[in-house]
């Protein structure tokens, strides 16, 4: 499955990525995350060779925060989460080598729709 760009979509970042549960545990599922100059796309795959697509538009993000992937849940290894928080409550849990670089990247690019 591959990633469909909107007319106009330009790529900005692009790394793996792994999807983590809400806890902040250690991923769960691992990907590739995109950021483009509208959305920040995920693209997991699955164990049984499937792929998913877990889009969230810049305009839609509240705020991002750097948090740490724990094991357990609880054991925090590594401050490398990205947490994004959108404006309808719902958050999406990373981890993303370079995370500072990522928050940068992502804020400048959702500052166009402030």
């Amino acid at each position: 499955m591959s990633i469909e760009l909107n007319q106009n979509e330009a790529v900005i970042k692009r790394a793996n990525a792994g999807l983590q549960s809400v806890s902040g545990s250690v991923p769960i599922q691992n990907g590739d995350l995109q950021l483009t100059d509208q959305r920040l796309i995920l693209k997991v795959f699955h164990q049984d060779r499937q792929q998913q697509v877990i889009e969230v538009h810049l305009s839609s993000i509240a705020h991002l925060e750097k948090g740490w992937t724990k094991i357990l849940g609880i054991i925090p290894i590594m401050h490398n989460a990205l947490i994004v928080h959108r404006h309808d409550a719902s958050t999406l849990n990373l981890s993303v080598a370079q995370v500072d670089d990522w928050l940068n990247a992502i804020d400048e690019q959702a500052a166009q729709f402030i």
